[in-house]
């Protein structure tokens, strides 16, 4: 007759499969902890889980990156064997013996293991970061960017080494070029990285080159960016690029235009945008949505309100137009151009007649004018003397040639 198994487990069997379980969660649960341990405390990590590669290796690393220490190549190494022996698989055990090789002049040895090493697995940023630096000691800007790629994915933490050489590596047109063209196809890391590579007054001319190869990321990243570039730009005296990005972002001129200015913009980027005074006496606002300003003064100590512009050498005109003015006897409101930074005037145009638009001409020089400010400006206001006015619109545009632009400036 056929025994029949009861499903019923004797007592030791019970306990031996209860004693075993209890184990097999600790060593789960030490391993999981371990894991936890940041890499900076390898020994804790190795003490609480042997059976872990990842300590080993950590440990080796540590020994490598210590700046205050000569490398015990030996340790190293003995400290990277132990780590492939317990995880065959760990790239931080390749990564280490690999810089131990080259710390023992064997580098062709340790380039061989860092390409297996990424063969196993492309996630560990330590090696993609060894072979970044392989490819930019042979001048190859795409094998530079192709591991930068991966760490940039891949790796969050890896970025805080990463950005400052992807910043760094932007040096002329081909590296601006292949960078524009990478971040076009990466969007996942291009915010946090121009945001931090915009606060880097040394290389932020190459970034605004490199966004103006890529206008949809251009117009995409936050304002702050946009200010620190244009800020810096203006600093350094770079007009001409700090124009052109202004443009890109904003789809309107840094410089001359046929179309009316409304003054759209005001405040939101330095310098090119339109920047009233701060003063308690001058009041400026916005009219309607089709555009326009009213304002109010009561000093002419300083200009009520200004914006950069960056105009080629040549003749031009500046048209404008006034409603609803109040002026006290002798008092003026009027615009002027001036180079940057320089105290003569190219031209002044007065606002006076009502409703119907006039124009003066003025010619930016070849030299020493890259830069231009447009100024609204009162003369004549003080205590109970309040100028009032709405400006429907301003406009400076290239005189047509053939044709005179108007009359010279002040």
């Amino acid at each position: 007759m056929a025994r029949v198994f009861s499903g019923r487990l004797s007592p030791l069997r019970l306990t031996i499969a209860v004693v075993v379980g209890l184990v097999l969660i600790a060593v789960n649960g030490l391993f999981l902890i371990a894991e936890r341990i940041p890499s900076s405390q390898a020994e804790r990590s190795i003490a609480m889980a042997p059976w872990r590669g990842a300590g080993f290796s950590d440990q080796a690393l540590a020994l490598l990156s210590d700046p205050s220490a000569e490398v015990d190549v030996p340790q190293v190494r003995a400290l990277a064997f132990r780590a492939l022996k317990t995880g065959p698989l760990d790239t931080g055990g390749y990564f280490a013996i690999a810089r131990a090789l080259a710390a023992s002049g064997q580098t062709a040895q340790g380039n061989a293991l860092m390409d297996a090493s990424a063969a196993i697995s492309r996630r560990d940023p330590n090696v993609q970061m060894y072979l970044t630096r392989r490819a930019a000691e042979q001048n190859d800007l795409n094998g530079v960017m192709k591991h930068l790629n991966i760490v940039l994915r891949t790796s969050r933490s890896g970025r805080e080494v990463a950005f400052p050489i992807l910043c760094g590596a932007l040096t002329d047109e081909r590296s601006i070029k292949i960078v524009a063209a990478d971040m076009a196809a990466n969007a996942n890391w291009v915010e946090p990285f121009v945001d931090q590579c915009s606060g880097n007054a040394a290389t932020v001319g190459n970034l605004a080159q490199t966004l103006i190869e890529v206008p949809q990321i251009a117009r995409s990243v936050q304002d702050r960016v946009h200010v620190n570039i244009l800020a810096n730009l203006v600093d350094q005296q770079k007009f001409a690029l700090a124009g052109t990005y202004y443009t890109v972002v904003t789809r309107l001129s840094a410089g001359s235009s046929r179309s009316a200015d409304r003054f759209e913009r005001f405040e939101t980027l330095p310098h090119f945008d339109w920047v009233p005074a701060t003063d308690g006496a001058i009041y400026i606002d916005r009219l309607s949505k089709d555009g326009g300003l009213a304002v109010s003064t009561e000093t002419s100590a300083i200009p009520l309100m200004e914006r950069l512009l960056v105009l080629p050498p040549g003749r031009y005109s500046l048209t404008s137009s006034v409603s609803a003015i109040e002026l006290p006897e002798r008092a003026a409101l009027f615009w002027t151009v001036q180079c940057q930074n320089r105290d003569e005037r190219l031209g002044t145009l007065d606002l006076r007649t009502q409703g119907k638009p006039t124009a003066i001409g003025f010619t930016v020089p070849a030299q020493g004018c890259p830069a231009q400010q447009v100024r609204l400006r009162a003369s004549g206001a003080g205590q109970a003397r309040e100028i009032t006015a709405e400006i429907p619109f301003i406009r400076i545009a290239a005189a047509q040639s053939g044709r005179s632009a108007g009359p010279g400036g002040d």
